[in-house]
């Protein structure tokens, strides 16, 4: 058996098999790097997404507050609570823009109707 080891069709045997061996743990040395370069690149992304999640929970608790529900009615549907009257101020653009006023003193139907048929006629801003 002595003779076995000191042979050199052995050491040519032994040395191919580390070469294979080594050549098995790099490939798997390269994968585990390649691995973890995408873990990381998933908790980063993964990061990213949980930040984005919380600012859109934000942005949620923002659209359902009160003051934000009553100015989007306000704009987009028009709409005024009892009591208010729209007042809208038109410049010399197209733009115009509307103001919500509280109506402090209640008109008599008397003062109504005396506004309804003698108050001045408004005049067009001419289109």
């Amino acid at each position: 058996m002595i003779p076995l080891l000191r042979s050199k069709i052995f050491l040519v045997g032994v040395v191919i098999a580390i070469v294979l061996v080594g050549m098995g743990v790099g490939r798997v040395v390269l994968r585990n790097r390649a691995l973890a370069q995408e873990v990381a690149a998933l908790a980063a992304e993964s990061e990213k997404l949980s930040s984005r999640n919380v600012e859109f929970g934000e942005l949620m608790k923002r659209f359902e507050t009160q003051a934000f529900l009553e100015h989007e009615a306000r704009v987009k549907l028009n709409l005024q609570k009892p009591g208010e009257r729209v007042v809208t101020f038109r410049s010399g653009g197209p733009a115009s823009s509307t103001l919500s006023v509280t109506q402090e003193e209640k008109k008599t139907n008397m003062d109504l109707w005396w506004d309804y048929f003698f108050s001045s006629i408004p005049q067009s801003g001419g289109v």
